[in-house]
């Protein structure tokens, strides 16, 4: 867990994603093309779209920019700590393949 002070970016738009990020507490916004999309709130997550991606043999390029809200207590994976995450629980695994479908229907 790491504490984020407000305005730090995260994961960065058409570049490779390298996290996974959990939001503990706090809030990001997740922006594409310069348009905020939606806010992240305590208890959400992103990342999740590029990492599945990369783990899928792809580039895993981020498909959004994530930039904090204000300060925000986070939890972030490396790539093959969120592949075990998916690996050994079925249903995070499951709410991630969902909300990443639900979020690239939703955004485009």
């Amino acid at each position: 867990m790491h504490q984020v002070e407000k305005g730090r970016h995260l994961i960065t738009e058409g570049h490779p994603t390298s996290r996974f990020v959990m939001i503990l507490d706090g809030a990001v916004a997740v922006r594409s093309r310069g348009i905020e999309l939606i806010v992240r709130e305590s208890g959400d997550y992103c990342g999740e779209i590029g990492l599945l991606d990369r783990l899928s043999g792809g580039p895993g390029i981020a498909s959004a920019s994530v930039v904090t809200e204000r300060d925000s207590l986070l939890r972030s994976l490396a790539p093959w700590e969120f592949k075990q995450l998916l690996a050994r629980n079925p249903a995070a695994r499951y709410d991630v393949i969902a909300q990443a479908r639900s979020r690239l229907v939703t955004w485009s």
